[in-house]
């Protein structure tokens, strides 16, 4: 029997997860595992607006240590899920939406890959069109890479006495031996990564203070360029120019791949 939950860990991204979650609930999902990693109180709200508006089954777990360690919270969370019942779990950032191009359903697309036990997904960055500024993801952020992100990304079926272990992101699995990889013409995740230089360079932030951490506790690990490089004055204003810039000149806004909102069907073209 296919039973799919949401699992995401979050931070502060009030702006795009009440979307997110409706989303998700659009393409059939009930039941969402969300962990509070250090979230703000707007980005709190979101979700509670969200489980009232829908009136969802939400499983909260809480992290208030800011040190990032996305690999343990999924870890926990899959945990969970497996108890209460569920097997394929749906992985997902705040700011990534499964796209589904042949099926209207999760369940539906399951379906056809009863035999595996985790999918990969190719992986799409999408930027916000310039001229377009409603607040309305669905219409704002449509611009799409062309060439897909060398990034993948992955779902999986926990089943009895094979549990979940995961790479940081969600990026991949460590430990499957039934792997499909899916054709971008079927489904691929849409990545909207740069909604505001605020977010993205937060973003950037949060991820110094871990390194710094991982570096403090062991000088070898690899960390240490990064960590200057984080910390070095103007570093994140140049990374985000030169970031945005290959995103506008290597995007399309491509009909085909637009992302729609499944609960409204609206079509945004």
């Amino acid at each position: 029997m296919i039973k799919p939950c949401y699992i995401t860990a979050i931070k502060d991204d009030d702006d795009i997860i009440y979307d997110n979650l409706r989303y998700y609930y659009g393409i059939g999902l009930r039941d969402f595992f969300i962990m509070l990693h250090c979230s703000d109180e707007k980005t709190v709200a979101e979700i509670k607006r969200f489980e009232k508006d829908y009136r969802t089954n939400i499983f909260f777990l809480e992290d208030n240590d800011y040190v990032f360690k996305q690999d343990i919270h999924l870890r926990q969370l899959s945990e969970l899920a497996f108890k209460e019942g569920f097997n394929w779990h749906i992985t997902t950032d705040a700011d990534e939406l499964l796209i589904l191009r042949k099926h209207k359903t999760i369940q539906e697309f399951l379906s056809e890959y009863q035999d595996k036990d985790s999918l990969t997904f190719t992986w799409s960055n999408y930027s916000n069109i310039k001229s377009s500024e409603t607040g309305n993801m669905f219409v704002d952020r449509q611009h799409r890479r062309i060439v897909p992100s060398p990034w993948t990304k992955s779902i999986a079926k926990w089943t009895e006495g094979t549990p979940l272990i995961w790479s940081v992101g969600f990026h991949f699995l460590l430990n499957t031996t039934a792997n499909d990889v899916i054709s971008p013409e079927t489904a691929f995740y849409a990545h909207f990564n740069y909604r505001s230089f605020e977010r993205w360079a937060k973003r950037f932030e949060d991820w110094a203070v871990t390194k710094h951490y991982r570096f403090e506790k062991d000088p070898n690990d690899g960390w240490q360029n990064e960590y200057r490089q984080l910390k070095t004055p103007g570093f994140i204003e140049w990374q985000w120019k030169e970031n945005l810039d290959k995103e506008y000149g290597g995007t399309v806004i491509d009909e085909t791949a637009f992302v729609h909102d499944p609960i409204s069907e609206d079509k945004f073209v």
